[in-house]
């Protein structure tokens, strides 16, 4: 337990210089910066969003229906594969593997260090989703904070959901990352899967890939109805499940683990 400790460690502040950090941080950011700015170019537009029972909800959707079908995969797509790109790109796996660390250790390290900084991600925006809807109210003398109460629990409950749905991306960019050396083979596999995924939205069965977990979940939270045997969010958990199992026996039988 120490030395995944230690070993999570190291790879926290690695991190923190790459682009991948950069990335959570931007992803967390830019789409409620766009509302925000659009509250102050169009104030006659937004006075009537802010008079709705349901304002807090309806911001959230509309903040989340982008980053749903687009952003938040994409985004997972890049950041996974730059996270585990650093020990090819530095040519570090050799050394790692002549390290008293076992082959658990380095290969749950890395992907939870990938799902910690997921969890960062969700903070960020859920934080400057509140941001967005609050800063306007300052700003704007026409606007008048919402007396409705904040939906914490409908805020962190979406947010888990849609966690879970990326997870699934995950853990498929996460093993395509470590068994190829190229950056270019697990972004450009991830990014067809994605491009895939998005044209079968509409068949019935599009809740057995991967990838499109987080724009059914913003159907079914906008009131589309989408029929499935399980929940979404259990359908992604066996998804990420048996794709983490798989990734890691192959990564453990692979003969050149550099």
């Amino acid at each position: 337990m120490n030395s995944f400790i230690h070993n999570f460690q190291s790879e926290w502040l690695r991190k923190k210089k790459s682009l991948a950090a950069w990335l959570v941080i931007t992803g967390g950011v830019f789409i409620p910066l766009i509302s925000t700015i659009a509250a102050f170019v169009y104030p006659d537009e937004t006075i009537g969003k802010y008079d709705s029972k349901l304002f807090w909800e309806l911001l959230y959707n509309s903040n989340m229906q982008l980053m749903a079908f687009f952003l938040m995969p994409m985004g997972a797509i890049l950041t996974t594969s730059l996270i585990t790109q650093l020990e090819h790109k530095n040519n570090t796996w050799k050394l790692l593997h002549t390290l008293p660390i076992s082959y658990i250790n380095l290969f749950f390290t890395k992907l939870v260090l990938v799902l910690i900084m997921l969890i960062q991600f969700f903070i960020i925006l859920n934080i400057c989703i509140w941001i967005s809807g609050t800063l306007p109210c300052l700003m704007i003398p026409s606007l008048q904070y919402p007396t409705v109460q904040f939906p914490w629990n409908y805020y962190l409950s979406n947010s888990i959901e849609y966690f879970i749905g990326l997870l699934p991306v995950i853990a498929l960019q996460y093993v395509l990352g470590i068994m190829f050396k190229n950056f270019l083979v697990p972004f450009g596999v991830g990014m067809s899967l994605f491009v895939s995924g998005l044209f079968a939205l509409k068949w019935k069965y599009a809740y057995t890939l991967p990838y499109n977990f987080t724009p059914l979940h913003h159907f079914q939270h906008t009131g589309s109805v989408i029929k499935t045997p399980l929940p979404l969010y259990s359908i992604a958990l066996i998804w990420f499940g048996c794709i983490t199992l798989i990734g890691f026996l192959l990564y453990f039988n692979k003969k050149d683990k550099s």
